[in-house]
């Protein structure tokens, strides 16, 4: 019993009790809280200096950071505190330094450099998504679905995310997209971050908290495997 205990720490935590989940959603947004004030602080100083800034976009990104402990609530589990924090950076390069300062317009290819990065923080979030239906059903699904699904959820998002500006161009007038070449080196740098991210990770199973029983050392995995389960079932 004591050695089970011991071992729980190495572990993401798969919990559904309230009161841990609530927890963790309140230290979640204790975290967004410095980034939150940073993106008004650093908006009014900007602005006063007469520097471009976009007050709107600002204000709607510090909701938007409460994205993990939503998630942490309504799916009743404890995000990784390493995925938490590459999410708000993302946020903070991105949609904030990209599009409310203005960064985007400023330094050239910054724009592939976010997309670069949303493909190892979205390849993150799938193996995390695929560990915590292993811990649900308490089985190994195979190494090849683990990785397979690491490069194909930055893929998938990376399409989305194109779709939603082609749409926003068309519809509202935008001009969120420059053309065909943009458009897929866009999706292209995604999908190169998911696979770099991906070698490192087999190298140096890193972040373990994120990593899917099968991508992890074998003394580390469960004894049951998903061809195990449905031999004995």
């Amino acid at each position: 019993m004591e050695n089970s205990e011991a071992a729980a720490p190495e572990r993401p935590r798969r919990t559904g009790r309230p009161a841990e989940v609530l927890r963790a959603a309140w230290a979640s947004a204790l975290l967004a809280l410095p980034f939150q004030i940073g993106f008004i602080v650093l908006t009014v100083v900007f602005s006063l200096l007469g520097l471009r800034t976009d007050m709107i976009v600002a204000v709607l990104l510090v909701p938007a950071l409460w994205v993990p402990a939503i998630a942490q609530i309504v799916f009743r589990t404890v995000v990784p505190r390493a995925l938490q924090l590459h999410f708000l950076i993302f946020m903070t390069a991105g949609p904030f330094a990209g599009s409310a300062l203005g960064v985007y317009g400023y330094i050239p290819h910054w724009d592939k450099l976010v997309h670069f990065d949303s493909g190892i923080m979205l390849a993150w979030a799938g193996w995390l998504a695929v560990r915590r239906v292993e811990e649900h059903v308490d089985i190994v699904l195979p190494r090849w679905f683990s990785l397979t699904i690491g490069i194909l959820t930055p893929m998938a998002f990376a399409a989305a995310w194109e779709i939603c500006e082609f749409t926003s161009d068309h519809l509202f007038g935008t001009h969120a997209q420059n053309g065909n070449t943009d458009t897929m080196g866009d999706i292209i740098a995604a999908t190169v971050g998911a696979v770099i991210t991906l070698g490192f990770t087999l190298i140096w199973k890193w972040p373990r908290s994120v990593m899917p029983q099968a991508l992890l050392s074998p003394e580390r995995r469960p004894a049951r495997t998903a061809a195990g389960a449905a031999h004995t079932e």
